[in-house]
């Protein structure tokens, strides 16, 4: 039965559903469209237009998607060199662009696109100091801490740095604040979002979660995945890939897939002609989103 299953499959073609991941054609169509972002400072702009100017965002955001659809950024030294000079020395914090005030979501997304890129080559102590001298103190809220979070998982996921202990204590104590007794966070159409966001927070800071928490947020993620294969935010009636992309990494460090074949079908109603991806079906590409797809395309492999 099985044999004729897969005859059929030949001869009709992927099923709707199936085979949702892009062809070689479109990621080196998605590859063209990063490479068009890329300004001569050696940096990346958030969106095709002449007069979008390169950040440290955007960069980021561009060199992951480069590797996730599997290209290679040009000339890596002068994105480097786009980076450094975007840092301020002292405290470490990043601005985003050369001479702009450094904010803390900039300071983390710097920070990985420097370890993205080894070219961009940030001593240790220049690392410690970013996050004790900056982040440590600039990293208030949860979206600030969260996003710090990812900043320290890139650079001390495999040799944790002693100097950083109290710092990430207090992170994830003021995470942890939030925790219903379920090991949820959140309620209602936005609690998926938010637990998503915060285990992976929790996580990242080298924390853990019981086995019955571990569940419960499991079981909340895997429910709350809309018809349209996404998710989204409490006030919005469809999915979006920023969302989506939230819960996919908390599904991922958390060992478990949700419907592969309807969440790859809401990826690619994303793709846009020019090879970028919306944030939302039908909205203008850009390269947030051209991550965001990336990395959940990845995860769904």
């Amino acid at each position: 039965m099985r044999r004729w299953t897969w005859i059929v499959l030949i001869l009709l073609g992927p099923l709707p559903g199936l085979g949702q991941e892009p062809t070689a054609e479109e990621k080196a169509a998605t590859l063209k469209y990063l490479a068009s972002l890329r300004r001569a400072d050696g940096g990346y702009a958030a969106e095709n237009k002449p007069d979008s100017p390169a950040t440290v965002a955007a960069t980021s955001s561009a060199l992951r998607a480069i590797r996730y659809f599997g290209g290679k950024p040009d000339d890596p030294q002068a994105t480097a060199r786009f980076l450094l000079s975007c840092r301020h020395v002292g405290r470490g914090g990043f601005g985003p662009t050369p001479g702009s005030p450094p904010e803390v979501r900039v300071t983390a997304l710097g920070l990985m696109a420097c370890k993205e890129l080894p070219e961009a080559k940030l001593t240790a102590a220049e690392v410690r100091e970013t996050f004790t001298g900056y982040l440590a103190t600039e990293a208030k809220s949860f979206e600030d801490i969260r996003i710090a979070a990812a900043a320290y998982e890139a650079w001390y996921k495999e040799q944790p740095d002693p100097a950083l202990e109290t710092v990430r204590q207090k992170w994830l104590a003021e995470v942890l604040k939030e925790r219903k007794s379920d090991g949820t966070f959140g309620d209602g159409e936005g609690a998926a979002r938010q637990t998503a966001s915060a285990v992976v927070t929790v996580l990242r800071l080298g924390g853990s979660l019981d086995d019955a928490s571990r569940e419960a947020a499991k079981k909340l993620l895997l429910t709350a995945q809309r018809p349209d294969g996404g998710w989204g935010k409490a006030d919005s009636p469809g999915s979006d890939l920023e969302t989506t992309y939230r819960v996919m990494r908390c599904l991922h460090m958390l060992g478990v897939k949700p419907d592969v074949g309807r969440c790859r079908a809401f990826v690619a109603k994303c793709r846009q002609s020019d090879g970028s991806y919306a944030v939302q079906p039908g909205q203008p590409g850009n390269v947030s989103a051209t991550y965001f797809a990336g990395i959940v395309l990845h995860w769904l492999e």
